[in-house]
């Protein structure tokens, strides 16, 4: 997978890999407006990353914040791999990429899993990070989220 910021010509593409994940349907109905205005924000913000195939389609997303958390700490929003490419690794390659390549000088970074995405905590923990606490209708009503640190040395 070759991994690249996002430019506005990824939108659709982009829209399409969030709307059929878990995600798109838990946190944004699969509201193609508004996972595209999202989208777009985040490019103008270069703050999105995509995974590209061999054809070089867009098969996966990361969207972060590096002031995300207290204004200090970088924060993952967003990560989603297309349906028919889950299982290959590519959600670890983008958390990787985003390690190595943004946040490099970074002690700890952040993200928020929902408590129903036991496969998104299982990589999450794989890869270091750790559940630190759960916050209830955080994001949406209904979801509990746990929210999870990695530190690095």
């Amino acid at each position: 997978m070759h991994i690249r910021k996002a430019v506005v010509e990824d939108i659709e593409s982009l829209v399409t890999v969030i709307k059929d994940s878990d995600l798109g349907n838990v946190y944004f109905k699969n509201d193609e407006d508004k996972i595209k205005r999202m989208i777009q924000s985040e490019i103008e913000h270069d703050n999105i990353v995509v995974g590209l195939n061999r054809e070089s389609e867009c098969i996966a997303v990361l969207t972060y914040k590096l002031d995300g958390a207290f204004g200090f700490h970088p924060y993952i929003h967003i990560i989603a791999v297309a349906r028919e490419s889950r299982g290959n690794g590519f959600g670890t390659q983008l958390l990787k990429y985003f390690e190595d390549e943004i946040v490099p000088n970074y002690k700890k970074i952040f993200l928020l899993v929902g408590k129903w995405n036991f496969r998104a905590e299982k990589l999450y923990e794989k890869i270091g990070f750790e559940k630190r606490c759960e916050l209830e209708d955080f994001y949406s009503e209904g979801i509990t989220e746990s929210l999870m640190i990695k530190e690095r040395k």
